[in-house]
């Protein structure tokens, strides 16, 4: 039997939604709202898209959180784009956060009018070395991968070659139909 390998499960690049890091926080929320309405299952619903640079290089990601970030400019200050906020198990945190750092205090319809100006590359997370893998990789692999770097999906590639785009949930129903298989 031919082993499983990335480019198999792969949402392809033609099926995923993509941005130039020159669109809008207007144009991304459009994209993926119709990705997300495009779908014919829960498997193909999208909460992210590619971004793109002028030489056509996948540069970033940008997801529904990066979306919510974008609304409010101030927590780029306290947060680079890319980096994940902690988690905090004390809500006093999330409390505080709003009053020390300034954040919400414009009602929520101007922040939404000034964040159509918002360029992608000001919200998107940067794909790391680390968030590649080669479309021939195994499924070992993949599941190694995504395992160690703790990664929701990763970018497939070929060379230098976006070619789409790998789920964790689709590395993970690969894995539970092979341990169904092996109970029949």
């Amino acid at each position: 039997m031919k082993p499983t390998t990335t480019r198999d499960l792969m949402v392809p690049l033609e099926e995923y939604a993509t941005l130039s890091e020159d669109a809008t926080l207007y144009e991304t929320v459009v994209t993926l709202e119709d990705a997300r309405n495009k779908a014919s299952s829960p498997r193909d619903r999208q909460f992210a898209a590619l971004v793109f640079d002028a030489e056509d290089r996948a540069v970033g990601m940008v997801n529904l959180w990066d979306v919510l970030m974008g609304l409010e400019p101030r927590y780029r200050d306290l947060h680079p784009a890319g980096e994940d906020f902690p988690r905090e198990p004390d809500p006093e945190v999330y409390r505080t956060a709003l009053a020390t750092h300034g954040l919400w205090r414009q009602p929520f319809d101007d922040l939404c009018r000034n964040a159509t100006e918002v360029k992608v590359r000001d919200i998107m997370r940067p794909i790391s070395a680390g968030e590649r893998i080669e479309a021939e990789a195994t499924m070992e692999e993949a599941v190694n991968h995504m395992v160690l770097g703790s990664y929701q999906s990763l970018v497939v590639i070929s060379g230098q070659r976006v070619l789409g785009v790998l789920y964790l949930s689709d590395v993970f129903n690969e894995v539970c139909r092979r341990i169904k298989a092996c109970r029949s």
